[in-house]
């Protein structure tokens, strides 16, 4: 169930990228994909997640924002999140 759930999280990030939907969408799906990493296996991920737009989506606040607000207040503490902030 979490890899579908990321599956279509990511696939509507994706469409927003190639201008299919608006930017209020984009924010909700990229909170909802923060806060689901909290749930993950391996709590390095939400570490990789953190990082994984920032350089390669330069510019879509929609996603870059959402994504790192949502890690730093998702409640999950395995991992130190003072250098994130």
């Amino acid at each position: 169930m979490q890899q579908t759930c990321y599956t279509v999280l990511t696939g509507i990030m994706q469409v927003y990228k190639n201008g299919g939907v608006n930017d209020k969408i984009a924010a909700n799906c990229a909170t909802a994909l923060a806060y689901l990493s909290a749930y993950s296996a391996d709590p390095k991920q939400m570490e990789a997640l953190f990082k994984a737009f920032d350089e390669s989506h330069e510019g879509d606040d929609a996603l870059i924002i959402p994504i790192k607000w949502g890690i730093l207040t998702n409640g999950n503490d395995k991992i130190d999140k003072s250098a994130m902030s």
